[in-house]
């Protein structure tokens, strides 16, 4: 359980290290550029809530969603987050002094995480039908969280979801992407997982492969977020960690939205285990590839 407990939490950190470089030409996003926004700006939330809307998210949903934007967007000094619209690139934050001062603002909430966030917006397109909550070492903090604000998952039946959703799952000892995709399946199938075959808003995780003893071999879910379409553009929008900003993301298309993922997560070497993937609801993302820079090591 060490382990695995620090894997986990090494990946917050890695989220926060993989940051973006100041733009200067307004509040619109590039067509082509992947491009991001903390969402200070009124013309950028707009752009979020029309996507959400558009996605046949409930108001009630989504009103909560800005409720918590805004409340960490105030912990944090402006400075740290985008002004408009600015491209993926070098960090424009330290993790470490953002943690700092949301903490002195929250010294009793650890904040939501990409799960929780994800979450809050998809719950209603997503069935469950398990009825006990799955066991889990890896979302001892999403529990915390939810415990001192429940706004994500209000009821007990959405924690039983929030919790059959995103427990760690058992698998094969294999670096078969493929084979992990299927046990993946089977495990939400056995858990009731079911999405919305006509959402507009798609689920997006990134799946570790980890091995907590010689016996064992579970899969968990390192980082999820919501993926969102529009004329042509995909929207990716996530919270980078507990004490770290929300973020829209627009790509190009879906082998983009990969490689910014598998950049900040495929980064270990020589690994018996396989390496991360993603999956959009219960399928591998199509145009899925392991860290692309990993092979020019």
């Amino acid at each position: 359980m060490k382990k695995r407990t620090t894997l986990f939490l090494c990946l917050a950190l890695l989220a926060a290290l993989f940051g973006c470089r100041p733009q200067t030409e307004g509040t619109r996003a590039p067509a082509h550029a992947a491009v991001f926004t903390n969402l200070t700006g009124q013309r950028e939330r707009q752009t979020l809530r029309t996507l959400l809307q558009n996605a046949a998210v409930g108001d009630e949903r989504i009103d909560a969603l800005f409720n918590e934007i805004d409340a960490f967007n105030a912990s944090v000094p402006a400075p740290m987050l985008t002004d408009g619209w600015e491209p993926v690139g070098a960090a424009k934050y330290d993790p470490y002094e953002m943690q700092e001062r949301y903490t002195e603002r929250n010294p009793t909430f650890v904040g939501y995480n990409c799960r929780l966030t994800a979450f809050s917006i998809l719950a209603d397109r997503i069935a469950a039908n398990g009825q006990a909550k799955p066991a889990s070492a890896s979302l001892f903090m999403d529990e915390e969280a939810l415990d001192e604000n429940s706004s994500a998952a209000p009821s007990e039946a959405d924690r039983t979801k929030f919790m059959l959703l995103f427990a760690e799952l058992p698998t094969e000892p294999t670096t078969r992407t493929e084979d992990h995709v299927k046990a993946v399946r089977a495990a939400w199938k056995e858990r009731g997982i079911a999405f919305d075959a006509n959402a507009k808003a798609h689920l997006i995780t990134v799946v570790f492969h980890d091995q907590p003893s010689e016996t064992e071999n579970e899969l968990f879910f390192g980082h999820a977020g919501v993926l969102l379409e529009e004329d042509g553009a995909l929207y990716f929008f996530e919270k980078l960690a507990f004490m770290e900003p929300y973020c829209l993301t627009r790509f190009s298309d879906r082998t983009s939205l990969c490689d910014y993922l598998m950049q900040k997560y495929d980064v270990s070497f020589n690994q018996p285990t396989a390496a991360p993937f993603v999956m959009e609801d219960d399928a591998l993302l199509a145009g899925y590839r392991p860290n692309p820079h990993k092979a020019e090591a």
